[in-house]
């Protein structure tokens, strides 16, 4: 016969939870209420004021674009990508990021032509390889103090390597897909355009050994593996986003004194 123990357990566990979360939430309307209370500030001419103001800055938007040299390749490939963050604080933010690399090879023959100095080419076969990591990322600015603002991340996630290749002359296609773990860390440098918007440019680093399962023709399955990683180059856009009504957001509670005293203000914050 099964015992009643766990059940108990847990719904003792559920309890403590309970009451636990019912207390927090009893302790911060304590707390709000204590600090939305007037000042006990004595004096004739003494006013207490209650101002909320909204948050400045939620997070930030970058958008960008560059170049990825692959170690094992040796050409490069065009990068686009976007990085949405939310603020941790003045200098910190965490979000999410995702970039698309894109490469093509092509075997071409040239063709004879009449005309001068026009060479055609035939594409007999083609391979397109799309590379998109997707992760999560923490980035740290240095400094804001200046026009110059250094800032550097380390981003962590899932990577694909998509290849799709074409033979012309025989029609048939081959499609493959490699994923795995992998890593990103970057640094670069900002240029403030304004106080929402800066112009970044910036070194990154992609590392990844990326895999499937191969079947071959005696049915035995195998691992094939592509190294991704690489160094790469990035510029990009860097835009400040706000919330969009202060009654949406949480707000920092900030009490102003005024001592009125004739015609001098004496303003506390």
């Amino acid at each position: 016969m099964p015992s009643s123990r766990p059940v108990r357990c847990a719904a003792s566990r559920f309890i403590h939870v309970s009451c636990f979360l019912a207390a927090a939430v009893v302790l911060a309307l304590v707390a709000s209420t204590d600090a939305s209370a007037p000042g006990t500030t004595s004096g004739p001419n003494v006013f207490n004021a209650d101002v909320w103001t909204p948050r400045t800055k939620t997070g930030e938007i970058h958008l960008h674009g560059g170049l990825f040299y692959p170690i094992d390749a040796s050409t490069a490939s065009a990068t686009l990508g976007t990085r949405i963050g939310i603020g941790l604080g003045n200098h910190a933010l965490i979000g999410i990021s995702a970039d698309w690399a894109f490469h093509s090879k092509k075997l071409l023959e040239p063709v004879q032509s009449t005309l001068p100095g026009f060479k055609p080419e035939i594409v007999l076969a083609q391979v397109d390889a799309h590379l998109v990591p997707a992760m999560l990322f923490l980035q740290v600015r240095l400094s804001d103090k200046f026009f110059l603002q250094p800032y550097a991340g380390a981003a962590a996630g899932y990577e694909w390597l998509i290849l799709d290749a074409k033979d012309y002359r025989t029609e048939e296609t081959w499609s493959a897909t490699y994923a795995n773990w992998a890593w990103q860390g970057y640094a670069g440098v900002g240029l403030a355009l304004s106080q929402s918007t800066r112009l970044d440019g910036e070194l990154f680093y992609n590392g990844g050994l990326l895999g499937r399962d191969v079947v071959d023709q005696s049915g035995e399955t195998w691992r094939g593996t592509v190294d991704a990683e690489g160094v790469g180059a990035r510029v990009g856009l860097n835009l400040v986003y706000s919330e969009p009504s202060p009654r949406s957001v949480l707000c920092a509670d900030l009490r102003l004194r005024v001592l009125v005293q004739g015609l001098d203000l004496d303003v506390v914050v």
